[in-house]
């Protein structure tokens, strides 16, 4: 006899949970708040957080032309009153730079790299600064005064990328700031860049042509190894 419909319907279960993936089911909470500094009435948008390589970290860029570091332990820290929520803490240190931040990444490494962040601003300029001395140690400008969206960091910090409105992602190393760079070219404002994180020699890109595309950074003049193409609008992150 053929099987009957619970039957058919208990297998067909059975064989979706051996194709489907375990669910897991997550609760969060609240567990810190970083507190803003502005004035009542005046805007203080944070563009790009990051933790440092430590974890001990997380440092803050925005509008407010100010880079600020908090210590990751403190904001954890709950209120004294165990209400469940969480105390905001100040910035552990703070830099003030010259233009509004779009991007903002430590430099990843060893030990020594936990002490040097870099960010992207408003005036196209790339800039990495030592936290401890609160100093900037080198920029590039070659993005022409346009906005620079995003930065990052290959893993070990061998290449560092930038994308700007200029179209343009620009790849080079940053143990070598003044030298020279290799440039990949888009139909639109670069909005993202992403290296990829298990070292192999590629590069993300998305953009408001409506495309992710993939690099080859030893070849970036050749084109695109890989296109996603089919958004509907700016392709703003990549990962």
């Amino acid at each position: 006899f053929p099987p009957s419909s619970s039957e058919a319907d208990q297998a067909h279960d059975d064989k979706d949970a051996e194709l489907s993936p375990a669910r897991c089911e997550w609760e969060f909470r609240l567990a810190a708040t970083v507190p803003t500094t502005a004035l009542p009435g005046a805007s203080d948008a944070i563009g790009s957080v990051d933790f440092d390589p430590t974890g001990r970290l997380l440092a803050t860029g925005g509008i407010a032309r100010k880079i600020r570091m908090y210590d990751v332990a403190s904001m954890l820290l709950l209120d004294s009153a165990g209400s469940g929520g969480a105390r905001a803490a100040g910035p552990a240190a703070c830099i003030c730079v010259p233009a509004k931040l779009s991007s903002v990444r430590w430099r990843p490494g060893g030990a020594a790299s936990s002490s040097v962040v870099g960010c992207g601003d408003y005036d196209g300029v790339v800039t990495e600064y030592d936290v401890e001395r609160g100093v900037a140690s080198w920029e590039r400008d070659e993005h022409a005064g346009r906005r620079v969206w995003s930065l990052d960091y290959a893993p070990g910090a061998a290449m560092a990328a930038s994308g700007s409105d200029d179209r343009t992602a620009h790849v080079w190393d940053p143990r070598a700031p003044s030298g020279g760079l290799a440039t990949a070219r888009a139909g639109g404002a670069v909005l993202c860049v992403e290296f990829d994180p298990s070292g192999a020699p590629h590069l993300a890109v998305g953009s408001a042509d409506r495309r992710a595309v993939v690099y080859d950074v030893r070849a970036l003049g050749r084109g695109a190894v890989a296109r996603m193409d089919g958004h509907a609008r700016a392709v703003t992150y990549v990962r």
